[in-house]
């Protein structure tokens, strides 16, 4: 064992974000421009399931992966502003906001393609969840 563990007690499980807190308004309607720009088939998505997918997802996960979901919705929405002009996410046409989350996927800086990956991965699964609920109703 290495001295820099050595005496250090490592915690069982990682903190958990606090149950029930989802996301805020304005991060739930950029997540859902993300989703719909990333899966335009999940379009017709129920709001209520995909907010509860959301939420759910969020209280099952680790603090620290909770806090970079989130900050993940954010910097997507923000990108415009690096990769066409100053405008947010929601305010681009559906082809603008394909190339902006394109352009964090084939970005030479890995914090950019993991953004990508992970509201991508995120996306995939409440498209998936959402519409397999839907489909049970």
């Amino acid at each position: 064992m290495s001295r820099l563990l050595a005496g250090t007690a490592l915690p069982h499980r990682l903190p958990v974000a606090k149950r029930g807190r989802g996301l805020r308004p304005r991060e739930l309607q950029w997540a859902r421009i993300i989703v719909e720009t990333l899966f335009p088939n999940c379009s017709s998505v129920d709001l209520l399931r995909f907010q509860q997918f959301l939420r759910e997802t969020l209280d099952a996960l680790p603090l620290s992966s909770a806090v970079a979901l989130r900050a993940a919705i954010a910097l997507a929405t923000v990108a415009p502003v690096v990769v066409l002009r100053p405008v947010l996410l929601g305010q681009l046409n559906e082809a603008q906001r394909l190339e902006v989350l394109l352009a964090l996927a084939s970005s030479d800086a890995y914090a950019a393609r993991s953004v990508y990956a992970l509201l991508k991965a995120v996306a995939a699964r409440a498209c998936a969840s959402v519409a397999r609920a839907g489909g049970r109703s």
